[in-house]
């Protein structure tokens, strides 16, 4: 109900409390089961910096420098 009145709501305050409300009515209820944990080698040469794994084993080259 509140995500079909989210929807219609014109006022934008409004509307943003109730995506809030929304967030954490899915955070409340939420259930995560990991199925498995991958292992993951990552090399570099020593020139590369930033060069770093994150929880999810995302590759993000941002902050990754050659010096």
């Amino acid at each position: 109900v509140l995500y079909e009145k989210s929807i219609i709501e014109s006022d934008f305050e409004k509307r943003t409390k109730m995506y809030q409300e929304l967030d954490q009515i899915i955070m409340n209820n939420s259930v995560i089961i990991p199925l498995y944990y991958d292992q993951v080698l990552r090399f570099s040469h020593k020139n590369i910096k930033g060069f770093y794994a994150n929880a999810q084993n995302l590759l993000d080259l941002t902050k990754v420098i050659k010096e």
